[in-house]
């Protein structure tokens, strides 16, 4: 059974249009509009997180909505549910791989050789309750890219 979902499609539209808004400044979010195949998702697997109703959802700023969710390339969506459905099973938390980006791979092999672990920007390789996602590229990727370069 997949635990990351889409998000429903009333999120995906607000998200889209708010990451053309002149009010989305960063650069990540600009840039990920390139790509035309993009999906809203839950951050965290649904299995680890409660899910909204669309009436919920209907109420929520966009701040509100870019914590519980995010937008993403189609092949990141697909990737997130291979390895959050691992993390899961494994209580393993999952580092990037090469289908989204050499860019992050070579940062990454880069800390891995100054530290022997894979990053994360809070808690480590296993899955505890109390960290959750927080700190895996999966679930917060503009945070953990941020968070690696000042780390390293």
């Amino acid at each position: 059974m997949n635990h990351i979902l889409p998000a429903p499609h009333c999120v995906q539209e607000r998200l889209i249009e708010f990451r053309k808004s002149p009010e989305c400044r960063t650069i990540h979010d600009r840039a990920i509009m390139l790509d035309r195949h993009m999906i809203a998702c839950y951050r965290e697997p649904t299995s680890r997180r409660e899910r909204y109703t669309e009436q919920e959802i209907e109420g929520m700023s966009i701040e509100e909505l870019l914590e519980i969710f995010m937008l993403v390339p189609n092949y990141f969506f697909e990737e997130k549910q291979k390895r959050c459905d691992t993390c899961r099973k494994t209580n393993q938390r999952q580092g990037p791989t090469d289908e989204i980006s050499d860019f992050f791979n070579s940062a990454e092999d880069l800390y891995i050789k100054m530290h022997d672990e894979l990053y994360f920007f809070e808690g480590d390789e296993e899955y505890t309750d109390d960290v959750g996602c927080a700190g895996c590229i999966w679930a917060y990727p503009t945070e953990w890219y941020s968070s690696l370069y000042r780390d390293l």
